[in-house]
Parts: C-alpha cells; structure tokens; sequence
C-alpha cells in the first residue's frame, strides 16, 4: 500500500470513528430525556420541568455504563432476559437475514445486469425498465407486496420442494426468513443489477473489446475476460451505499414480517419505559451496538475500496 491510500484509509477511519462517537452521543442524549417532558409559557418565555442537574448526571451515568458493559447485565422488565441475551439472539437474525441477503442481491443482480447491458439493442428498454422499477418504487410497497404475495401463497397452501405452507410472519421456522430475505435483497438486486450494465455498456465499445470479438471471442468469454473487471471495481465502489440502503430497509423488513432482529427489538422497546428503566437501557444499548456494527461495517467496506480499486482499475 502506497503512502496515498494510507493517508485515505486514516481519513476514512477517524471520520467514521467521529461520527459514531456523535451518533452514540446523539442517543444517549435522546433516550435520557423524561417520558414525562412539558413546556409552560411564563412571563412570556417557554420552561420545561426537567431537571437539568439531574439530566447531566444521567448522561454521564450512561456514558460510562455502556462504556464499561455494565448495561449489558441489566435484566429486561418484563422479558426475563438479561440486555446482553437479547442482544445477541437478535444480531444474530439480524446479520444472518442481512448478509445472506447480500448474497442473495449479487447472485441475483450481477446475471440481471450482464443480461441488461445493451450490447445488442433487441428489448433493450424492456430489460432496463425491469431493474427500473424496483429502485423507482417506495420500499415499503415493495416489501409490502412480497408479504402479500406470501399471504396469498399460504391462504393456498403453496409447496416448494415439500416445504410449506410458509408462514408470511413471524419466525417459528427458520422458512420463515425466505420472505424477509427476498424482500431485503431486491432493491440491492436491481441496483447492482444498474451497475453490472452500466459498467459493461462503458467499456464495451473499447478498441480491445472490438479485437477480441474480431479474433472470433465468444459473447460471454468477452465478457468473463475483458468487462468484468471494471464491473467488479465499480460494485465495489458501490458496496458501501449497498450496505447503507439494506440497513435502512432492514427496519422496514423487520417490522412488517415480525422478524424479531435487533431493529425489530429496537422499535418494541421504544415509548415502552418501565418503572426501572430497564427497558430504556436495553434500547440504549441496542441502538448504540447497531450503530457501531454499522459503521464498522461501512468503515471496512470503505477500506476495502481504497485499497482493491486501484489494483482493479490497474
């Protein structure tokens, strides 16, 4: 690695460390304001009846609780389960519905893209106009509709394979999580899908695109030996907005399958404060641990793309 990538990759790295740092700041502010918070006008000015002394040494008191994992011991009221167990069980559904569902997105998107390209012009605004409209559509319809397509194929008692009736909802079964992972995977299939064709269609009218197809090379050999580098290069320049656009989608996902993840967990716990406060801290917690798996994830793919483009490119 050469002193410039280095010198990008430290950028990359303090940037993301800040800016997790803030965001985990952010929710302890959050999370320690009362439930019970008003405003009063008097003498023509607004006062709220929180206790400022009081709200500055919960901050404090939170800050150095998650610093030092003692939260993570806290039993949950209501739920019996220690914060840490909860944790655990729900980012492990969580990562485990995400990253195969990135799997799913590049198996599915990189053949959709190579059949997209315009290489030839034959259907070519048909083939376009079907990665188009999954990118162009709301997510929650889209996600919608699946769920909705699996209630009707449960209603009908549906098999594949002798596996089903599938529930739409829930997860008593691990058949369950198909839905969940072809709704998560869609959108990031069309956008990859977007950015195999858009990189082939750059690069296939190339001087020595046009001498191997002179020299008699196959469609798909031109394309496996001569194209596919820059479409790798370009997804992986990609990957970091892929990974940010299944994060958020993953709440959506979540919560309308009832696929008890961490974001699923997140939105429970929310507004639902209990007289120890147990729950508050469980959400703090929760949140702040998905916000460091997030940025840890984005800083690694960042790094990953300083690093492997210019090799690609070269």
């Amino acid at each position: 690695m050469n002193k410039t990538i280095i010198n990008k990759v430290a950028i990359k790295i303090t940037l993301n460390i800040a800016m997790l740092a803030l965001v985990g700041f952010m929710a302890i502010l959050l999370t320690n304001i009362p439930m019970n918070l008003d405003f009063t006008r008097v003498n023509g000015k607004l006062v709220s009846n929180m206790d400022f002394s009081l709200y500055q040494k919960n901050v404090i008191e939170s800050v150095n609780m998650l610093v030092s994992g003692k939260y993570l011991g806290q039993v949950v009221y209501g739920r019996g389960q220690m914060v840490k167990e909860i944790m655990t069980i729900a980012l492990r559904r969580s990562m485990t519905l995400f990253f195969i569902s990135l799997i799913l997105a590049i198996l599915l998107g990189i053949p959709k893209g190579i059949f997209d390209s315009r290489r030839n012009k034959k259907h070519s605004n048909i083939k376009l106009l079907q990665t188009l409209i999954p990118l162009s559509v709301p997510d929650v319809l889209t996600i919608s509709l699946i769920q909705l397509f699996g209630l009707y194929l449960y209603k009908n008692k549906f098999t594949v394979l002798g596996v089903g009736p599938i529930l739409y909802m829930g997860f008593d079964h691990w058949s369950q999580s198909i839905y969940p992972i072809i709704a998560l995977s869609l959108v990031p299939a069309a956008y990859i899908a977007r950015i195999t064709a858009t990189s082939i269609e750059s690069v296939y009218h190339r001087d020595y695109i046009l001498a191997a197809r002179g020299k008699g090379c196959s469609e798909m050999r031109i394309i496996l030996n001569h194209t596919m580098r820059d479409v790798f290069a370009d997804l992986i320049a990609s990957f970091s907005t892929i990974a940010s656009m299944m994060f958020s989608s993953l709440f959506i996902v979540e919560r309308i399958f009832y696929y008890p993840g961490i974001t699923f967990e997140l939105l429970g716990l929310y507004g639902n404060p209990s007289a120890d406060g147990s729950t508050t801290i469980a959400y703090l917690t929760l949140a702040v641990s998905l916000a460091i798996i997030y940025f840890a994830l984005y800083t690694m793919l960042e790094i990953t793309k300083q690093i492997l483009i210019p090799k690609l490119k070269n």
